[in-house]
């Protein structure tokens, strides 16, 4: 029994067409009854090949890869499942895998995505769509037969869509679950009843399957297939610009009635290669136009001066260049102006520096001295002190002395220099 397959069959909610689920329906009811399957190698129409605009196709034996480079193409091809089983196709893990593989692939110039698919488990889109994402080279979907639900949520992340010819089906953009089971102490024909206990504490637990069980399938609804459907729709509505609300009640179309919508057009598949090959050297273009622009840029910013000085001068925080252009005030020019004014009097009074002389040796010179010079300042300024201290004893001698003269008589002769001494230090 194949385990895997049975556990997506029964726990997964799926996107898929319902024509395509119809025809897979009794297939999947053997599985979970039992029925046995062999083993066997993986369909030779799910494994990559490569292609090039020459006609080379890597599936014809005994044909050297040619020298131009290829397009890798990657079949996504069937039930859509996200892990790989024994028995059926690759998951889409294995092959997200295998596309991010061929993008490291120097002699790959861009992508297939080879699609004939009615959709499959809602969690095998995103592996496959994050690998679309991540492609360095351009990426086309091809419609070979089916385009529908889980196939669409992948094939939108593509640069384009092409369908094979008008009467591809596309669309069925939509979530649906599907499983069988008993109600809870519900005998069957030979008297076996289903039992199912939970925990006290888990009153949620399969609360959904349990309801559905039973014939309400609102909270089902709300909890998983609305949440999934809602985010499915939005991811649509993103990556194609023709998408109506009209477009995504789960109907299918004929890729003639959908042009536009679903798919961009109806191409052969010699065309569709031709298309990437287009792609991506547009690409090439456009990525060599802007490391040019970059490079231009650079160097644009790389030769435009910081101009810090002139700023400075200006009253300005930085000096804006502008077509090989600067702008000033009247006020801004006045400014500078006075600034160069000072300098060339600064320049005046170094030009007559001698041989071995430096700007910097002179500015240290400046700086002794005006050492030296506060230095005399304060000695004088003690010197004087000391000398107005001297002259005030001078004076209070001297006084002293012409009393004493004075009491000797009015014809004794004083020292004239003393008296105006004494005159002095008697004036208040």
């Amino acid at each position: 029994m194949n385990y895997s397959l049975i556990k997506a069959i029964i726990n997964d909610t799926w996107n898929i067409a319902p024509e395509y689920f119809i025809q897979w329906f009794p297939v999947a009811r053997s599985i979970v009854k039992g029925m046995e399957f062999s083993l066997e190698d993986e369909m030779k129409e799910s494994i990559p090949f490569s292609v090039s605009a020459s006609g080379y196709d890597s599936r014809s034996t005994g044909e050297p890869k040619p020298e131009e480079k290829v397009v890798a193409v990657t079949p996504l091809i069937g039930p859509m499942l996200k892990y790989d089983t024994p028995c059926g196709p690759k998951g889409t893990m294995t092959m997200a895998a295998r596309l991010a593989k061929a993008d490291q692939d120097e002699s790959v110039i861009g992508h297939i995505l080879f699609t004939d698919t009615g959709g499959g488990q809602s969690m095998s889109v995103n592996p496959m769509a994050d690998a679309i994402k991540n492609l360095k080279k351009p990426i086309i979907g091809f419609v070979h037969g089916y385009m529908a639900s889980a196939g669409v949520g992948v094939n939108v992340h593509c640069d384009e869509i092409y369908a094979s010819n008008d009467h591809d089906i596309v669309g069925s953009v939509g979530t649906m679950i599907a499983f069988e089971a008993r109600e809870i102490m519900k005998e069957d024909k030979d008297g076996y009843k289903e039992i199912r206990i939970y925990s006290d504490h888990s009153p949620d637990k399969n609360l959904e399957f349990e309801e559905a069980i039973k014939g309400n399938f609102k909270v089902i609804k709300e909890r998983l297939l609305n949440p999934l459907d809602l985010k499915f729709m939005q991811a649509v509505r993103d990556h194609r610009q023709g998408i109506k609300d009209e477009h995504l009640t789960g109907k299918t179309y004929m890729a003639k009635d959908s042009i536009g919508v679903f798919v961009d057009g109806i191409k052969s598949f010699e065309e569709v290669v031709q298309r990437v090959y287009e792609l991506a050297e547009e690409q090439n273009n456009s990525d060599n136009q802007s490391n040019s622009q970059s490079h231009n840029q650079n160097s644009s910013n790389m030769s435009k001066p910081k101009l810090e000085r002139l700023a400075k001068a200006a009253g300005l925080e930085s000096v804006e260049i502008h077509d090989n252009a600067i702008s000033l005030s009247t006020d801004q020019a006045v400014a500078v102006e006075s600034v160069l004014e000072g300098n060339e009097t600064t320049i005046g009074a170094y030009s007559g520096l001698k041989d071995g002389e430096s700007i910097q040796g002179l500015r240290d010179q400046i700086a002794t001295l005006t050492s030296d010079k506060e230095q005399l300042t304060k000695d004088n300024a003690t010197l004087t002190a000391e000398k107005e201290k001297l002259e005030k004893e001078t004076v209070d001698e001297t006084g002293a002395a012409s009393e004493n003269d004075g009491d000797q008589g009015e014809g004794n002769v004083t020292d004239p220099e003393a008296e105006h001494y004494y005159k002095l230090s008697q004036m208040k």
